[in-house]
C-alpha cells in the first residue's frame, strides 16, 4: 500500500479510534496485553506462560506474522561477527586470563 502523508494520518487516527474503543474490552479480558509480535514480544508471551500463574495474556500485532518489522533476518544490516573482532578486553589481559586456565 501506497499513502500519501494526510491519507496515513487519517489512517492512524482511525486505527486509534478503534484501538481505544477495543481497550476498555480487552483490559476487563485480559490481565496481560502484550504489544508487539517480534523477538521481545514472544519471549515475553513465553516466559509469562511458563513461569507465572498469568491465565488470560493476548499479543496484538499489527502484520499478518510475528517478527517481520525489526526482528526479520531482513531488517539485518548482513555483518558477519565472527566473534575474534569484538572483545570487552585487551590484548595483555586475554593473554594473562589463559596463562591462568
Amino acid at each position: 500500500m501506497n499513502f500519501s502523508g494526510r491519507s496515513f494520518h487519517n489512517l492512524i487516527v482511525f486505527v486509534f479510534f478503534i484501538f481505544l474503543r477495543l481497550k476498555r474490552w480487552l483490559i476487563m479480558m485480559y490481565k496481560v496485553i502484550i504489544i508487539g509480535g517480534g523477538v521481545n514480544g514472544t519471549a515475553l508471551l513465553c516466559a509469562l506462560s511458563i513461569y507465572t500463574d498469568v491465565k488470560s495474556t493476548t499479543l496484538i500485532e499489527k502484520c499478518p506474522d510475528q517478527g517481520l518489522v525489526n526482528s526479520s533476518p531482513a531488517m539485518n544490516s548482513q555483518t558477519l561477527h565472527f566473534g575474534n573482532i569484538e572483545t570487552n578486553y585487551t590484548y595483555e589481559k586475554v593473554k594473562k586470563v589463559k596463562r591462568y586456565r
